[in-house]
């Protein structure tokens, strides 16, 4: 497979938007591609999305995160938790949820 080197982003977008990946091996050559999403990139429109952090209020208010890293795409301002936020977050509902009902009379 070539090995490719670009000097800037921009001349690397460009490639990309016209390559075709065929061209890239040799023939008879098979190879494995795997894609990972990057945490930065907007999910939408692909964009490095900006970094912020934000207080977080979950269960109604009862549970508080404080900076919390928290993603915004300038481009189409689509927003998301961190991942590791995001399956924090999920897992205090699950228990905040959990002692409620354990309180609640029979």
């Amino acid at each position: 497979m070539r090995t490719l080197s670009f000097r800037t982003k921009s001349e690397e977008r460009e490639f990309w938007d016209k390559a075709d990946l065929s061209e890239l091996f040799e023939e008879g050559e098979w190879q494995t591609l795997e894609w990972t999403p990057r945490e930065d990139r907007c999910g939408r429109c692909g964009s490095l999305m900006q970094l912020r952090s934000i207080d977080l209020h979950l269960a109604n208010n009862l549970v508080t995160l404080h900076r919390v890293k928290f993603y915004i795409c300038p481009t189409c301002q689509h927003t998301k938790l961190a991942p590791e936020i995001e399956t924090l977050a999920r897992e205090i509902e699950t228990r905040v949820q959990q002692v409620i009902l354990q309180r609640q009379p029979a």
